[in-house]
């Protein structure tokens, strides 16, 4: 459902040309979404997770990297990417 939700997401800011300024920056925000969609997923799995680092799965660990990363990006090009 969420990737779902992320994929006509996407295709809308790309027929926009939302992010045509910088190449690069539409895949980035899709890693945005898709961190944000997979989040809650990993937290709500009741399965054996595997190796654990910080109380987190690996799975959950990559999510909040693909956050924090994208994020960075985009604080770091507000300037240029605005319109």
């Amino acid at each position: 459902g969420a990737e779902l939700i992320v994929f006509n997401t996407i295709l809308f800011l790309e027929e926009k040309k939302m992010f045509a300024k910088k190449a690069g920056s539409l895949f980035i925000f899709w890693l945005l979404l898709h961190g944000l969609g997979r989040l809650p997923m990993e937290i709500l799995r009741d399965d054996d997770r595997g190796f654990i680092i910080l109380g987190l799965s690996i799975s959950t660990l990559i999510s909040l990297i693909l956050i924090f990363s994208s994020g960075l990006y985009f604080f770091k090009n507000r300037a240029s990417l605005k319109r």
